[in-house]
């Protein structure tokens, strides 16, 4: 005869089992990093103290979330001037405009991008602090940080444009 508490028993682990593992795969999944945007959002008039040592400073346009800025560089700040104040050109005049991104990956995946996200473009970005090698990869709304290393990351490359400063 058939010792139905026992079948019960198997069955309830068997199925707490296969909850747990079905439940735990997802974690697993990781996504590509989406890109931050390293840009002035908003602008000051007001004029940067003489004491301050500027290094280089770099225009930047308006597309959202950015606003159109000149953007003044210190060895470890930046500040986002109007370019309509008018000791900007002074300023401007005593350094030289530097070729700093917009876009910074701060952090990398080696995340496949799914084949249902269209990619229009990429862009090699080189280690300079706090930016990390990467290949950025960009659709028309949304921008992808890629670890370099990854084994698929040529083949996403292929048929694409390569973007440069």
């Amino acid at each position: 005869m058939l010792d139905c508490s026992k079948n019960w028993y198997t069955f309830l682990v068997v199925l707490l089992a296969l909850f747990g593992c079905i439940t735990a795969a997802p974690s697993n999944y990781r996504r590509p990093t989406r890109v931050g945007l390293v840009c002035c959002e908003s602008v000051s008039k007001a004029i940067i103290p003489q004491h301050i040592k500027l290094t280089a400073y770099k225009r930047q346009n308006a597309l959202k979330p950015c606003v159109e800025a000149v953007i003044f560089f210190t060895q470890n700040e930046k500040y986002c001037s109007d370019p309509t104040a008018r000791w900007i050109s002074k300023k401007m005049k005593d350094r030289r405009p530097t070729r700093v991104a917009l876009v910074c990956c701060e952090s990398v995946s080696k995340a496949i991008i799914p084949q249902h996200i269209k990619l229009t473009a990429y862009k090699r970005q080189n280690a300079l602090k706090p930016c990390l090698e990467a290949v950025i990869f960009f659709t028309e709304n949304e921008k992808y940080c890629s670890d370099p290393t990854a084994r698929w990351i040529s083949k996403k490359m292929k048929g694409l444009k390569e973007l440069t400063d």
